[in-house]
């Protein structure tokens, strides 16, 4: 599942990132904490395609759907909020 597929409460683990990332991009989202194994949970989904809210290693941040499509995540492995 995407991560832009999270629903607003619901918990995940990232599973890996999208192959076709450009390293630029995957060094950034490491920056951030999207790291492999790390547990992120959607806070809030903005209407009409706005961006994806998560909360990640004790911060919240906020993602666009393009880059949001490219990190995959279980929910199999987390509870929710």
């Amino acid at each position: 599942m995407q991560l832009w597929e999270l629903q607003a409460g619901v918990c995940a683990r990232v599973s890996h990132l999208s192959k076709i990332i450009d390293a630029k991009l995957h060094e950034r989202l490491a920056e951030m904490g999207f790291d492999i194994g790390q547990d992120v949970a959607c806070v809030r989904r903005s209407p009409f395609g706005g961006p994806i809210v998560v909360s990640l290693g004790g911060t919240i941040i906020a993602l666009e759907q393009s880059i949001a499509a490219l990190i995959q995540v279980q929910t199999d492995v987390m509870s929710n909020l």
